[in-house]
């Protein structure tokens, strides 16, 4: 395509069938939401939707959506794959839409230069129409973004303000590079656990033990394995570092080791040495201020289970394996310098002076 009609492309695909539930209420919100976001930031797109084999029984989705008087800098294209190109295909019996086949068909009829393939229930935000609009999108780069789930009842024949609102004030999950995470209404992660986590937003997954109040005094505390995730936001303002309190466990026979705390790539972002004295560790980590990461705590030793000789039924009994390193607090840190005791060369945990008990 030497001369693309539009800068983007949007590709959907749907059926008149009602699947998901509420489909064409849906449908009609993502439509009412697309053509007056381009309208209210000029976006010249073109918005293709590929009505795969669509239901004899039922009206096409031309008959079955409202359409505005008036598309602004939008143009509408539906392109019907009938249901004789759908029989052709595997399994066809089974599934009546094929969702990535029939994306495949609108992204090569395209007229776009660049083209993003969505769903047929999401609403675009301001922030994300600015970009699309701006003359920023650059070849040979794939973007990506976090989607945030809403409350069903959008208003749907409401001004793009209105619906932009109602999500504002409705949130139900974000799903992240990271992972999906559960929120509140106003749009804050819910931590599952508040016990060893201060004020912030911390997600735990599978790998984490259980709370465990037998080791200080009935407080609350959990166990890192050999490798364990922590997904986190940081906060918004001044760069804070993550204030945890450690203490080396029996999965390494109490003896000290320098805890790594890695990057999803694999890249080593902090270490500091941990041993059997509760210390309160401040931790610099790659995070700016809003943003949300997901980091692992790496045990780099052998853990008791793993030496030659151990009784390894026993420590299998006992969950050694699982309890590398006991953790009895984790926040963020006040800004500004600390006091704190600086770490052997090569290591960037810094170790603070007083931790609580």
């Amino acid at each position: 395509m030497d001369t693309p009609d539009f800068p983007l492309s949007v590709v959907v695909t749907s059926r008149n069938d009602n699947h998901g539930g509420s489909l064409l209420r849906r449908m009609q919100a993502f439509v009412n939401g697309f053509v007056g976001q381009c309208k209210r930031h000029n976006l010249a797109a073109e918005l293709i939707i590929v009505e795969w084999n669509p239901p004899a029984d039922r009206p096409p989705l031309a008959e079955a959506l409202k359409w505005p008087d008036d598309f602004g800098p939008c143009v509408v294209r539906i392109i019907r794959v009938p249901h004789e190109i759908h029989a052709r295909l595997r399994h066809s019996a089974t599934l009546p839409l094929f969702q990535m086949i029939a994306k495949n068909v609108g992204i090569r009829r395209a007229r776009g230069k660049f083209v993003l393939a969505t769903n047929i229930d999401i609403l675009f935000s301001d922030e994300l129409m600015e970009f699309l609009a701006s003359g920023r999108l650059e070849g040979g780069r794939c973007y990506r973004i976090d989607r945030h789930d809403v409350a069903t009842d959008v208003p749907v024949d409401g001004s793009v303000e209105e619906q932009l609102t109602f999500c504002r004030n409705n949130f139900l999950r974000l799903n992240a590079r990271v992972g999906t995470f559960r929120l509140t209404p106003d749009g804050r992660m819910c931590p599952e656990q508040t016990d060893v986590f201060d004020e912030g937003e911390f997600y735990i997954d599978e790998n984490w033990s259980p709370p465990d109040r037998w080791y200080v005094g009935g407080q609350p505390s959990r166990w890192l394995g050999k490798e364990t995730a922590l997904t986190l936001r940081a906060p918004e303002g001044p760069q804070r570092p993550l204030r945890m309190t450690l203490v080396s466990g029996p999965a390494v026979g109490f003896a000290p080791f320098d805890l790594e705390v890695r990057d999803d790539a694999g890249a080593v972002v902090a270490r500091g040495r941990v041993d059997n004295h509760l210390r309160q560790f401040d931790v610099s980590l790659p995070l700016r201020p809003g943003e949300i990461g997901r980091f692992r705590f790496c045990v780099p030793v052998p853990l008791v289970a793993e030496s030659e000789g151990a009784g390894r039924e026993r420590v299998l009994q006992l969950n050694y394996c699982e309890r590398a390193v006991r953790l009895n607090y984790c926040g963020w840190a006040p800004a500004g310098p600390c006091d704190s005791v600086p770490q052997p060369d090569g290591l960037n945990f810094a170790d603070v002076a007083t931790p609580p008990v």
